[in-house]
């Protein structure tokens, strides 16, 4: 069975620039800033490769917005 990762960030509730803790802390370094704009200034991180992501789940709990989440699907 194969699985389907999607990392999903919030542009209203992330910090963008001003707090990046997602990206510093993912051991695999899949996150990055990307062109999206935040409400709150800069851009907000995103991932163009999502199924290189080890579901430790790191950027949720550090995230201290609550703006990042991993969605899972089973195929």
């Amino acid at each position: 069975m194969s699985r389907k990762v999607k990392v999903e960030v919030d542009s209203e509730t992330c910090k963008g620039v001003l707090c990046y803790l997602c990206i510093n802390i993912c051991p695999v370094n899949i996150l990055e800033p990307s062109d999206v704009p935040s409400r709150m200034g800069g851009t907000i991180p995103h991932t163009l490769t999502p199924e290189k992501c080890i579901l430790c789940r790191k950027c949720e709990i550090t995230c201290p917005d609550f703006a990042i989440s991993i969605v899972v699907k089973e195929k």
